[in-house]
């Protein structure tokens, strides 16, 4: 509030009695406008008042008109990701294969050698996108809660 309001206001403010301040309390728990002129005036000063403080409701709406005025002028936020996982290097994607490993064991000391996974994989590029697919749903549904039913790769 600046000082000038202050001052505009100060008398008006003053005169307030309990009974304004429990009359202004019921309408605003009805949700009604205030009759008093000094109340609205009050209510108002405060209200720029509590804009400026971080995390008060006032503060918050004023942030959303922001970021809902920049969606506007610039549309809204795109999320780009770029998913590469390793389909040589993973056991799943050699069980995709058709490598029979029991993944509830697996020991990667005992596991093929890297140039045998990679003949593998290289040898059933199927396996290889349904690796991929596999991923790509599994990061989907447990990270952003994206649950992909109409699956082409099964």
């Amino acid at each position: 509030m600046s000082h000038s309001d202050y001052q505009k206001h100060k008398a008006a403010i003053n005169c307030l009695t309990t009974a304004d301040f429990q009359l202004a309390a019921e309408q605003e728990r009805n949700k009604q406008q205030y009759p008093n002129l000094a109340m609205c005036a009050l209510v108002g000063h405060l209200s720029a008042v509590r804009a400026g403080v971080m995390g008060m409701d006032q503060n918050r709406a004023s942030v959303w008109a922001q970021v809902w005025s920049l969606i506007t002028m610039f549309n809204p936020p795109s999320l780009w990701i770029t998913i590469n996982p390793s389909d040589v290097n993973n056991p799943i994607a050699q069980v995709f294969a058709g490598e029979q490993i029991d993944l509830d064991k697996f020991d990667r000391l005992v596991s093929p050698d890297a140039t045998a996974r990679s003949i593998t994989i290289a040898n059933d590029p199927y396996a290889a996108a349904k690796f991929f697919h596999f991923i790509v749903r599994a990061i989907l549904n447990s990270l952003m809660g994206i649950d992909v039913q109409n699956s082409r790769i099964t």
